[in-house]
């Protein structure tokens, strides 16, 4: 029904591995999806930190887009949090927050 177009998209998703075989351009999840499940690992574990610092930098990152709806945005300092935080090691938690 697509064509060729697909290529050309990306799809914005809630991790639904449906979704990743096909072949778009790029793929990303779905914000609101992403901060569903870092509430639910929030309650999960209370005592543990490294959702609610997951969670902190994403509302950072939609209110500083939803104030600077036009600028073209230094991603480096954004990534380079997410990637602080993505490297930490969770295997000390539960399952759910390695997956």
């Amino acid at each position: 029904m697509f064509g060729d177009s697909l290529k050309n998209m990306v799809a914005v998703t809630d991790r639904h591995s449906a979704y990743f075989a096909i072949n778009f351009l790029s793929h990303q999840v779905c914000l609101a999806h992403l901060l569903r499940e870092i509430q639910y690992l929030n309650e999960l574990d209370k005592n543990q930190k490294w959702s609610k610092d997951l969670e902190n930098l994403l509302q950072e990152a939609i209110h500083y887009r939803n104030e600077h709806p036009t600028e073209v945005v230094e991603t480096k300092s954004w990534l380079d949090r997410l990637d602080s935080i993505l490297q930490q090691n969770v295997d000390h938690l539960k399952k759910a927050f390695g997956t």
